[in-house]
């Protein structure tokens, strides 16, 4: 994975936490975090029942704690799961817990 940084402190930041993550293993289960999360959206887009989607959709938002917060009037704020900044350890929680669901569901390879 190629990653192109600005030269400003924001993009040192981000070369710091990216260099820190692959030092410490965290990036492998930041990709098998997104990994799983795909693997359940896309079979939530390809299911044939309404039910079987609805319950897929509902193990998605469960696993990337998805949720809308209103902010007022007509605007709305999506917010969920950030595993970039999260720790090693909460990201290999999350990683264990995609694979249970997946086992539950089905879905594992």
């Amino acid at each position: 994975m190629t990653f192109i940084y600005e030269f400003n402190l924001d993009g040192a930041k981000l070369a710091w936490r990216h260099l820190c993550n692959k030092i410490n293993g965290n990036d492998k289960l930041i990709q098998e975090y997104f990994a799983i999360s795909g693997r359940l959206l896309d079979a939530q887009r390809y299911a044939k029942s309404k039910n079987r989607k609805q319950k897929l959709r509902r193990a998605y938002n469960m696993l990337t704690e998805s949720k809308v917060v209103p902010l007022g009037g007509n605007k709305f704020d999506l917010q969920g799961y950030n595993a970039g900044m999260a720790t090693r350890a909460q990201n290999l929680a999350k990683v264990l817990q995609g694979r249970a669901m997946l086992e539950r569901l089905g879905l594992s390879r």
